[in-house]
């Protein structure tokens, strides 16, 4: 029988002598069952977890076991203390015991959580950030220090949170330019002010499976280096974009360039203090406009050739009071973001989030139904939002 000071020694030494943990296969084997939602949450437990949950092991188990890919929205933020970029993900909270009280309505569980990017650049205003897959490529820069253009290319690994070298451009290229994803490949256009390059080779295709870049074909109409416009969209599975005054549209499919009649950017009566927010969702272009007399969504019908409302957005709150709206495809739904200033903290804001699931009917009418809305980050009143972005991890 045990003496009480034999059993203060046993317990003094199990205290003084931690529980062994459990070897890296094993964790890799536990975090391969959990769903990738988690993962953000569980990166901020310790450095251990973190080089665990970046490990390519981990992505191997997750694909042997067959689960499926996850889609994941990404926030790139910047504060005014931190000349750096600082990354943020949608996931759920950790703790899921969630309440509902008469003052304070039930939380959806969303967080925007942040994580950090090995060897991060910097996110320079004129950069363009384009994501495909479970890739977000960083396009262009225009900084003091490197004021040459350049055709080299970056792209974050989403699922090791690792910046590495993409291929290079054919043209070399500074800011400003403009790309954008169609069926899955990147365009990019302009970015040089060399006359001696022909301005249709300015307009250059990433292709990610082939890791390739390639020029697409050159239209008749006549173009200058100067040519350009910034107004740029994915419509209908092809690349609409603004050419001096003329508005084109390329098809991948059909190798094929045609001339746009209609300017999707325009619309009747633009209030003087409206502003407008657009994004592409399944090929569809929507734009959000929003003003001190109201909020409309809309989406553009490439047959009729003009924009249309979109049927049963409810519970969205009003915009107008918001400087800042943004939306983004979000896995087939569309995310939309805005800040509200809190009443309760001086100097600080908090970044709202809406995601809306679309659906398109026979009769020629896209409805929308609200998931949920809850704030998910509080941010300093002085931040800048860079971008959001679906990727599928």
């Amino acid at each position: 029988m045990l003496t009480r000071a034999r059993k203060r020694q046993m317990t003094t030494a199990t205290e003084r002598t931690p529980n062994p943990s459990l070897p890296d296969d094993v964790m890799v084997s536990i975090f391969a069952r959990v769903p990738i939602s988690y993962y953000p949450c569980l990166y901020l437990v310790s450095k251990r977890f973190q080089s665990l949950l970046v490990s390519p092991e981990l992505h191997k188990t997750r694909s042997l076991l067959g689960r499926r890919k996850e889609n994941f929205l990404y926030v790139c933020l910047t504060f005014p203390t931190d000349p750096n970029p600082r990354w943020f993900t949608l996931c759920r909270k950790p703790d899921q015991a969630l309440t509902k009280s008469k003052r304070k309505k039930k939380s959806s569980g969303n967080v925007l959580a942040p994580f950090t990017t090995f060897s991060s650049p910097k996110i320079e205003r004129r950069s363009c950030l384009e994501a495909i897959g479970s890739n977000i490529y960083k396009i262009g820069r225009s900084t003091k220090d490197e004021p040459q253009p350049s055709s080299s290319v970056l792209f974050l690994d989403c699922r090791s949170h690792t910046w590495r070298e993409a291929p290079s451009f054919l043209v070399e290229r500074s800011s400003p330019l403009i790309a954008s994803v169609v069926g899955g490949k990147i365009y990019v256009l302009g970015g040089t002010k060399d006359h001696d390059v022909d301005p249709w080779d300015q307009i250059e295709m990433f292709d990610s499976e082939t890791q390739t870049w390639d020029h697409v074909p050159k239209h008749n109409l006549k173009l200058d280096v100067w040519g350009f416009n910034r107004r740029i969209a994915c419509v209908d599975g092809k690349l609409h974009l603004k050419i001096e005054k003329q508005y084109v549209a390329y098809d991948p499919m059909e190798i094929r360039w045609d001339v746009v009649e209609r300017d999707m950017f325009r619309h009747r009566s633009p209030s003087i203090h409206e502003r407008l927010a657009y994004c592409t969702v399944n090929n569809v272009f929507y734009r959000y406009s929003y003003c001190h007399t109201g909020d409309t969504l809309k989406w553009y019908d490439t047959e009729s050739e003009e924009w249309k409302k979109v049927k049963g957005v409810l519970r969205l709150p009003k915009f107008h009071e918001s400087p800042l709206i943004r939306l983004a495809d979000y896995g087939g739904k569309m995310a939309v973001l805005w800040e509200k200033l809190d009443s309760c903290s001086s100097g600080l804001k908090t970044l709202w989030c809406a995601v809306i699931k679309l659906e398109r009917r026979k009769d020629d009418e896209i409805r929308a139904k609200v998931e949920w809305v809850d704030g998910v980050l509080q941010v300093p009143y002085s931040y800048e939002f860079v971008k959001a972005l679906g990727v599928t991890v």
